[in-house]
């Protein structure tokens, strides 16, 4: 898939309606996924993903991956994303639906198993 076709996605499931919206939903739901699982899980998402959206799902400054749970991330996507919680989850939700997308199911069950789970409520 393309960058443009995960953006639809956003667009499809969420209240988003402008490209760069959708795409900050996604690189802002990929950094904070990036920060809960290990560095090299977010490499393997990275080589699943289209080149713009790479960078997005590895975070470069942790060597091991951080433990908040979903609330938490929540909280956090909502502070960046600049809107309550409860459209946070929409819109991260509509992330994950997007990056399922673009990975397999081996890659998705490696995800998962990395994350409490209290975030099947996201995937």
């Amino acid at each position: 898939m393309t960058l443009q076709a995960s953006i639809i996605e956003v667009q499809r499931q969420s209240d988003v309606d402008d490209d760069e919206t959708a795409e900050e939903t996604l690189r802002e739901t990929l950094d904070l996924l990036a920060e809960r699982i290990s560095r090299e899980e977010g490499k393997n998402i990275a080589g699943k993903l289209p080149k713009e959206m790479e960078t997005w799902a590895i975070d470069w400054d942790s060597h091991s991956e951080a433990s908040f749970g979903v609330d938490e991330f929540l909280e956090r996507l909502a502070d960046r994303l600049g809107v309550d919680k409860e459209t946070a989850q929409t819109r991260a939700q509509a992330a994950f639906d997007a990056l399922e997308m673009e990975t397999d199911h081996f890659e998705r069950s490696r995800i998962e198993g990395q994350l409490p789970d209290e975030y099947d409520t996201l995937i």
